[in-house]
């Protein structure tokens, strides 16, 4: 916890020799701000290949960041703007950058994680 989402679509990040970076820069920046422990944080990236950005094709990405209540407005508008600036930086020519931060309900969040301890012992 907490999850990091980049949904992209177009050649907004053409392959994985460009998606991989982007994840890597992504969780640096995301460092960055208070709201985020990086060594918690799972990334991934899903490829839109059929998108539409105000009716038309054009390419875009979209970061969806979903963690636990508890981070001040403060501290959730910081790691929204590192992660928008970055994301525009690294991407300058992709039409659309979009970022959302969403608190997550502890009550209803549910995890497993295993120790390699754990997988050893089995």
């Amino acid at each position: 916890m907490p999850h990091i989402l980049i949904e992209h679509g177009g050649d907004a990040l053409a392959d994985s020799e460009h998606v991989e970076p982007f994840l890597d820069a992504m969780v640096a920046i995301a460092a960055k701000a208070n709201a985020i422990t990086p060594a918690n944080v799972k990334m991934r990236a899903l490829r839109h290949d059929h998108v539409r950005v105000a009716g038309k094709v054009a390419p875009f990405i979209h970061v969806t960041v979903s963690l636990m209540s508890g981070p001040s407005e403060d501290d959730l508008n910081q790691l929204a703007d590192l992660l928008f600036d970055g994301a525009s930086t690294m991407c300058p020519n992709v039409e659309q950058v979009t970022v959302d931060i969403r608190a997550m309900n502890p009550v209803t969040y549910r995890k497993r994680a295993r120790s390699p301890a754990d997988e050893a012992a089995q």
